[in-house]
């Protein structure tokens, strides 16, 4: 079985109750910092070691994290009572989407080669929602290697606008033109 396979149903049933309970942020940043706990070699050590029990590890997590709601706690004990704390990325990764769907938002990665102003950050923000009739987290990032333009990223999808990614189309046109002309002759 994937790991998003186990993960999802975990991921919806915590939406679920964030939903009833009125607290998607809350239950979102537990989520995150149990994500980031997980994910340092150290942490990984200590809640492996086989003396190192689930009672152990639902105090050692409580104390790292901003459990200290019932739910939040509930929730903890949960994940890690059946062994599911290891697939905390796939389980926070499915219900962020759970929750940009549920909030009509989408998280798209643009990259770009300088720094965008505020004016060119609204302005592009403003054009892709338009386009995609969400309202958009847009997450920035610095590419120098593209030289010029933006790069936009929105799920699996790839809009390369990049001087970098136009010579690519430049170079892959001169060659499919080159090829058709000598099977021709």
């Amino acid at each position: 079985m994937s790991k998003i396979s186990i993960a999802r149903p975990y991921a919806e049933a915590i939406f679920n109750i964030a939903l009833e309970k009125k607290d998607l942020m809350g239950i979102e940043q537990l989520l995150v910092n149990l994500d980031k706990i997980t994910q340092d070699k150290e942490t990984i050590k200590i809640i492996n070691i086989p003396s190192f029990t689930k009672e152990k590890q639902l105090k050692f997590f409580t104390s790292l994290t901003t459990a200290k709601k019932k739910i939040y706690k509930n929730i903890l004990s949960t994940l890690i009572f059946r062994d599911r704390i290891k697939f905390i990325s796939e389980i926070y990764q499915a219900y962020k989407e759970l929750c940009d769907k549920h909030n009509n938002e989408q998280e798209i990665a643009i990259s770009s080669a300088h720094i965008l102003s505020k004016e060119q950050q609204s302005k592009l923000i403003e054009n892709i929602e338009n386009d995609i009739k969400k309202a958009v987290k847009p997450i920035f990032k610095i590419e120098e290697n593209l030289i010029g333009g933006i790069k936009i990223k929105i799920n699996d999808v790839v809009i390369d606008k990049s001087v970098l990614g136009l010579v690519d189309q430049l170079r892959e046109a001169l060659i499919n033109y080159e090829d058709r002309n000598y099977a021709a002759t």
